[in-house]
């Protein structure tokens, strides 16, 4: 019987560079590692250059509630008017092949695949500070003044939570990219390779 995969979840909030580190991550290492990304449902509109299926599974908030009920989400949550979440049909069928699922989701959403899947690998990713973490947040949102406010504030206030509360099993600084990929590589190889021997 084919061994299930396992679940890496990059916890952390806006702005910290989570999507970025899982993209490089699967393009450079997914075959090494055995691993994919399962990409967010969203009920956004996509932005110029994204992708269905790639960047996000763009769908119409009724499809999004309709999913919802019928337990179609690991996890869900709305920010900045949007819902979004990850498809647990996806996830278990990347699973159920043997391959291990690289997930890029906040901590509310972190919380709920944990207690779904207790043996998931959840990697806090943080900032160098909180001057680089302003800085990317005020750089990669082009909307208003108060969206990039609220997304900072909401950003430390994760951060302070998980400084109270921990839910990570290890935390990754993600300072220069080359450093965190290696970083976060030896983590996953080491962890798949933990399980494999168990």
């Amino acid at each position: 019987m084919k061994k299930l995969g396992r679940i890496f979840v990059l916890m952390g909030p806006s702005g910290v560079g989570k999507t970025t580190l899982v993209r490089e991550m699967v393009k450079r290492f997914g075959v090494e590692c055995s691993l994919e990304w399962i990409p967010t449902y969203t009920t956004r509109e996509a932005r110029v250059g994204e992708i269905f299926g790639v960047d996000y599974f763009f769908v119409a908030q009724e499809r999004f509630q309709q999913m919802q009920q019928a337990g179609k989400l690991l996890e869900w949550s709305s920010h900045y008017k949007a819902f979004y979440g990850t498809g647990r049909d996806e996830v278990e069928a990347v699973l159920a092949q043997g391959k291990n699922v690289l997930l890029a989701i906040d901590r509310q959403g972190a919380d709920a695949v944990k207690k779904l899947y207790p043996s998931a690998c959840i990697v806090l990713v943080v900032p160098p500070s909180d001057e680089v973490l302003k800085e990317r947040i005020s750089k990669r949102t082009t909307q208003s003044e108060e969206v990039t406010a609220f997304r900072l504030a909401r950003a430390r206030e994760e951060l302070e939570e998980e400084a109270v509360k921990p839910l990570a099993d290890e935390i990754l600084v993600n300072d220069q990219l080359e450093e965190a990929l290696k970083t976060l590589k030896k983590l996953i190889s080491e962890t798949v390779l933990c399980k494999n021997q168990a």
